[in-house]
């Protein structure tokens, strides 16, 4: 019996508020071994492998990106549902939001030179 696989505990919580809550308090046992997660069906976890390397580039370039709460196989990036599949695009991501007019010459030449950079290491295929 000694050598058996640790068993799950599974818990429930009657408010959604209080699962938030203990989920939040996660980062604490970082160094302890443990790890917590939400019990969801496979199709779902599926569906959020196959997002997680967008997530991360996302995260890594800072764009604010994350899983929709009430729908967790949705990724929201800046606010709008990403696709399933598509690739993203860092470069276009930081320059669509900008109006029109706030890129200047200098911004745009900026911008050109250091596309073949974002091209070659930040997108997702």
């Amino acid at each position: 019996m000694k050598d058996a696989k640790p068993r799950p505990i599974i818990a429930r919580f009657l408010r959604y508020k209080d699962c938030e809550q203990i989920l939040s308090l996660g980062h604490r046992l970082k160094s302890t071994g443990y790890k917590m997660y939400q019990d969801l069906p496979y199709g779902i976890v599926e569906r959020r492998r196959k997002q997680m390397g967008t997530l991360k580039t996302a995260k890594r370039n800072e764009i604010p990106a994350s899983f929709s709460k009430s729908q967790p196989d949705k990724l929201y990036i800046r606010g709008k549902l990403w696709p399933i599949g598509k690739p993203l695009d860092v470069f276009q991501l930081l320059t669509c939001f900008l109006p029109q007019n706030a890129l200047t010459v200098a911004c745009q030449n900026l911008i050109n030179a250091t596309k073949p950079y974002f091209t070659e290491h930040l997108f997702i295929y």
